[in-house]
């Protein structure tokens, strides 16, 4: 029971901490405004961990492991490897400009925020590349996909659509995010199926 409660309001804390940072960005985020979010003292918060920081990388953490799991649901319904990787594109673009995601937390709307930036590459940016370019080596191995760079690639295309969705954030909305998807997928597709196969 009391293992229970313990666990129900540190959650309760990482879901406030990421709905203020939502708000207003990693750095002005506070711990005295999580804890009025998540109904508790701001004592209660330093019981769970050590600093603001400890809790962000948890957050972060947490946001990440959310993150793969959703992915990995969606990509593994592909059969073949160029239906992973347009469920990947796909799934990118609803994930991050639908509820609140890990960039909303790390940045907010103001754009100031010090990012603990080794810690999120490692943690998120990084295994999400490597797992683009699994479904890629697939599709090469499976003579899908052209002998391409697949690490040049699987980091092209996270960027390319990373930064679209960074546009978005800041209200830079010069095209719709279906136009993005489609174009995104059509550069992708256009240099890696390989029309022998």
């Amino acid at each position: 029971m009391q293992e229970t409660i313990m666990i129900d309001m540190r959650e309760r804390i990482i879901e406030a901490a990421i709905t203020v940072a939502a708000r207003w960005g990693f750095t002005q985020a506070t711990t005295k405004e999580i804890a009025r979010e998540a109904g508790c003292s701001e004592g209660i918060i330093y019981h769970y961990f050590t600093s603001k920081h400890e809790l962000f990388l948890a957050v972060i953490r947490e946001n990440a492991e959310e993150f793969f799991s959703q992915l990995k649901l969606e990509v593994n319904a592909g059969e073949t490897a160029g239906e992973r990787l347009e469920r990947i594109i796909d799934f990118h673009f609803h994930y991050f400009t639908g509820k609140i995601h890990i960039f909303q937390i790390l940045f907010g709307k103001t754009g100031d925020a010090i990012v603990p930036f080794p810690y999120v590459l490692k943690t998120i940016i990084l295994p999400y590349q490597r797992f683009i370019e699994r479904v890629i080596v697939q599709g090469i191995h499976s003579d899908e996909f052209h002998q391409l760079n697949s690490n040049v690639l699987s980091s092209s295309l996270l960027g390319m659509m990373q930064f679209n969705i960074i546009k978005l954030h800041f209200g830079v909305k010069d095209n719709t995010v279906d136009e993005i998807k489609n174009t995104v997928k059509y550069l992708i597709f256009k240099s890696l199926v390989n029309k022998k196969s």
